[in-house]
């Protein structure tokens, strides 16, 4: 009559309002998990698609990536792979004249003159 209750209703509506707020976080805690999972599960598949995308630029006209290499891309391909080779060669053969002018100094023995002259 005058909003007064009984302390065991007041309890229970405590315990009802404590059990429902309880319900309230968990739903609310699994709505959040829920959440970062289908962003990093957008997250990854937008990255799919820029990968994807970058994959299907067009290249020399075409309208998606080639699955078989260019001729020009081989020929460029063929072209390091020599431009490598004759580097190989050229570090060689500097290496060997190197060499040669080493010993031709003196070798091991220039240097321990060099050593002492120090």
């Amino acid at each position: 009559m005058f909003g007064l209750i009984t302390r065991r209703r007041h309890d229970e509506l405590l315990t009802a309002a404590s059990v429902l707020a309880a319900r309230l976080r968990d739903e609310r805690d699994q709505a959040l998990d829920e959440r970062a999972a289908f962003k990093a599960a957008a997250e990854t598949g937008a990255r799919l698609v820029a990968d994807l995308t970058d994959l299907r630029r067009p290249l020399d006209g075409a309208p998606v990536r080639p699955a078989t290499p260019t001729a020009e891309l081989l020929r460029a391909r063929a072209q390091v792979r020599a431009l490598e080779q004759r580097l190989a060669e050229l570090q060689a053969a500097n290496e060997a004249r190197d060499r040669a002018d080493y010993m031709a100094t003196g070798g091991p023995r220039f240097d321990t003159e060099l050593e002492v002259a120090s």
